[in-house]
């Protein structure tokens, strides 16, 4: 090999080494800014949770006021359905009928649909103290005024719940019935 030859093979090899080592250090530049960038998130989100802590244990305990806790589902609607009964006879309403719509459950909601018949003024009142109901929000409402029997009612609630999980058990998944309850008509 010539003097010339080797002076371009050591020139070569150093601008190989040059580039490797770059592309190295840009490598390891980036790794270190994203870690320093995943530091500053969690420091960020710490002092966030040090710095709002005692609010979002009351907007943790707010959200739980929507979801009714059940051991099971038809426990559950069970406890609403007879919550509701009361409610319409201390409101002196008639002809309440509570019913469910399985078919259309999800893991967390239960569509009901609340039919009664009653004076105006008790109509309004059980409308009212549905809102002591969080986990009872309203779909639909339908009213039918009538001079003989008063107004005639349709409420499309969705009862919102969170089954308890049971010790040593997962949650177990939300299963339908085709057996309908007292007063419930053949589910479709």
């Amino acid at each position: 090999m010539s003097r010339m030859n080797q002076l371009w093979l050591a020139t070569v090899m150093l601008w190989l080494v040059a580039v490797g080592l770059t592309c190295w250090n840009v490598s390891t530049i980036e790794t270190v800014a994203l870690a320093r960038d995943q530091n500053e998130r969690l420091r960020k989100e710490m002092m966030f949770h040090r710095q709002y802590m005692s609010k979002l244990d009351s907007v943790n305990q707010t959200a739980d006021t929507f979801f009714l806790p059940v051991d099971s589902l038809k426990l559950g609607f069970l406890g609403v359905q007879s919550e509701l009964q009361s409610l319409g006879a201390a409101f002196g309403l008639e002809n309440v009928k509570i019913t469910r719509q399985m078919g259309q459950a999800t893991p967390e909601q239960l569509p009901i649909t609340v039919a009664f018949e009653g004076p105006l003024e008790g109509v309004m009142q059980f409308l009212f103290s549905l809102r002591e109901y969080p986990y009872l929000p309203i779909d639909h409402t339908r009213i039918k005024l009538s001079m003989a029997r008063g107004a005639e009612v349709a409420i499309d609630l969705s009862l919102q719940f969170r089954l308890n999980p049971v010790e040593g058990f997962p949650a177990p998944p939300l299963q339908t019935t085709r057996y309908p309850l007292p007063g419930e008509g053949n589910p479709s």
